[in-house]
């Protein structure tokens, strides 16, 4: 009889019977009974005298008996095996925190046990070492940073997560020169056609009520405008130029106002987006994939976690990081983040390793800025080892709920999984590159290019008279002229 297996029993008395539960905390001690009383029950009264039972959850108070855990030896490094559940290479003392927690909340003594190895699976099939223990019900819980990743067999379990592992890529943040088309990338296809449709719209209605006005007014008073005519007036609107015409009617001064407004709102959004992209530094190295298609040389820790992590993963981009790195990876953690620091280098490993080291070798300062590029598909939950079916799995989950609801898991973890360091560097918007406005330059010169054309062609249509009258005296005056000079 265990904490999770309890009995009813019924002692009969003069006035009823009283009804008792019991089970046991420890179930190898027979002197971790616990006996709950469920009060009296008679014939006449029935149950109404009597208490509930006393269910898993409810069941905090261990009495001072103890909560056996295992882990590994903290001054001992384990040999990479080939499957990596394991977050960490070594073990972490800040995860006795958490059971510093859990043994308060259940009022439990403490009683640890030390392994060399997490163990593996035998030939036989058998788990060795701390798992060993663990299945064979030595130890309650494997205080290790188990992955949840399906390579445990049937009689082994998790508890409820404790913290999120993802592996990165730590590079030196670098500038890009990449060209950043900062007039030209808003116009897209749909905006472009909203811009010509709502343009079009507001010159048909405008030709439309001034030929209406014309037809039963004055004409001197109320001119028709043309199609082509209101299409100018509105693209000189649009461009925020002035013009020679005043509207003349209720309908033309609405059509002004919207067609202000529509500008208004278009400069607005459009002067919106070129200050957010000058104020985002452009980084040659974004995602993986960048990383993937540079010149960087990529590096990760040799006989780890993560060499073992990319060796076994089936991911294309991965693999890809594995080959690479293959011959240029490095000895510990802190070797990768001091060459990261100098660039054109991207270095692999683990988030809560890279982080801890990164604050060990910046003292804690801003000392070298490092870009950190999260690798979304290995994220993987992190949570202690316990047995299938472990009478504890219930009171310790409840312990690391009570944690998150106290506020006291944020502080563990974040002894474990501590906040990337970040330079408080004093946020100034970014000047535009010439690269950045060579497509202005460019419309620029279009501009003035068909301006000139334009107006080469105006005056040719307003001097048309002119002109025909000109060539049609240089064609009589041709023939005399050659007459003439052949004249004795």
């Amino acid at each position: 009889m265990s904490l999770c297996d309890h009995k009813n029993i019924a002692i009969q008395e003069d006035s009823g019977f009283c009804l008792l539960q019991i089970y046991k905390i420890r179930m190898e001690l027979n002197s971790s009974f616990v006996v709950h009383s469920m009060g009296k029950w008679d014939d006449i009264k029935s149950v109404c005298v009597t208490k509930g039972l006393t269910s898993i959850e409810q069941r905090t108070n261990f009495h001072r008996f103890p909560l056996k855990i295992g882990h590994r030896n903290s001054s001992t490094k384990e040999a990479v095996t080939e499957m990596p559940f394991l977050a960490y290479d070594t073990f972490d003392e800040n995860l006795l925190e958490f059971y510093t927690y859990i043994t308060g909340f259940l009022n439990s003594s403490e009683s640890e046990l030390m392994f060399a190895k997490v163990g593996s699976k035998n030939t036989e099939g058998d788990w060795t070492d701390l798992l060993g223990a663990l299945v064979e019900g030595e130890i309650d819980v494997a205080f290790e940073c188990f992955l949840k990743m399906p390579y445990y067999s049937s009689n082994l379990g998790f508890t409820q997560d404790i913290l999120k592992s993802c592996k990165n890529i730590y590079v030196q943040p670098e500038a890009s020169n990449a060209f950043r088309n900062i007039y030209l990338e808003p116009f897209d296809e749909r905006l472009i056609m909203c811009v010509v449709m709502t343009g079009i719209a507001l010159s048909v209605g405008l030709a439309i009520t001034h030929r209406a006005a014309s037809k039963y007014q004055r004409r001197e008073k109320y001119p028709p405008y043309g199609i082509i005519g209101s299409l100018i007036w509105c693209v000189g609107v649009f461009c925020q130029q002035g013009s020679i015409w005043e509207p003349t009617l209720y309908a033309d001064q609405i059509i002004v106002l919207i067609s202000l407004l529509f500008t208004l709102l278009i400069y607005n959004s459009y002067s919106a987006f070129i200050t957010s992209v000058l104020s985002i530094t452009l980084d040659d190295i974004r995602t993986v994939q960048d990383l993937l298609e540079s010149n960087y040389d990529i590096g990760y820790e040799k006989n780890s976690q993560d060499e073992v992590y990319l060796r076994t993963t089936n991911n294309s981009q991965l693999n890809q990081i594995y080959l690479r790195g293959y011959l240029a990876n490095i000895t510990n953690i802190t070797e990768g983040l001091l060459r990261a620091t100098k660039g054109n280098y991207g270095f692999f490993a683990a988030g809560e390793d890279a982080r801890r080291a990164l604050r060990n070798i910046s003292l804690h300062r801003c000392l070298y800025d490092i870009q950190e590029i999260p690798i979304k598909y290995t994220m993987h939950s992190v949570a202690f080892g316990v047995a299938k079916h472990s009478p504890y799995k219930q009171l310790i989950n409840l312990s690391i709920i009570r944690m998150y609801e106290t506020g006291i898991h944020k502080y563990i973890t974040g002894l474990l999984y501590p906040r990337l360091i970040q330079c408080d560097a004093r946020k100034t918007y970014n000047s535009a590159r010439f690269s950045d406005i060579s497509s202005a330059f460019l419309l620029l010169c279009l501009g003035y290019i068909f301006g000139v054309i334009f107006l080469t062609l105006e005056c040719v249509w307003k001097k048309r008279r002119f002109i025909y009258r000109c060539c049609k005296r240089t064609r009589r005056r041709q023939p005399k002229l050659v007459f003439r000079g052949y004249l004795p």
